[in-house]
């Protein structure tokens, strides 16, 4: 039996990029530590895998943010942090959220803004 891929998605957007993700989509494992996004997709072949995910409460529409790379990808959702190795860390589809400009550490007054 031919082995498909599962893929839970939010939104599916026209076209792919050269490597398999959706466009404006980018995987958990390449996060930066700090960084965060939504949940557009888990793309897995193993239905074990998938369950296992979404026990957890990962799935599509679930923003997380990542914690931690090595020795395991750790990211927080809700209250939860969930550690996963690379290969399922490559599953996991975000859309990451722009920062604010006090997460980016940008000072207003220093902008010349008074507010």
């Amino acid at each position: 039996m031919q082995e498909e891929s599962l893929r839970l998605p939010i939104a599916t957007p026209a076209g792919k990029e050269k490597n398999g993700q959706e466009p404006g989509q980018i995987r958990v494992s390449d996060l930066k530590p700090g960084e965060g996004g939504q949940v557009m997709a888990i793309d897995t072949g193993d239905e074990a895998t998938l369950r296992k995910m979404t026990a957890l409460g990962i799935f599509p529409g679930t923003p997380l943010r990542l914690l931690r790379r090595f020795p395991a990808y750790v990211f927080e959702t809700g209250y939860r942090q969930i550690a996963v190795d690379e290969a399922i860390a490559c599953k996991i589809y975000v859309c990451r959220e722009k920062a604010s400009p006090r997460k980016r550490g940008i000072n207003r007054k220093e902008e010349g803004n008074t507010w």
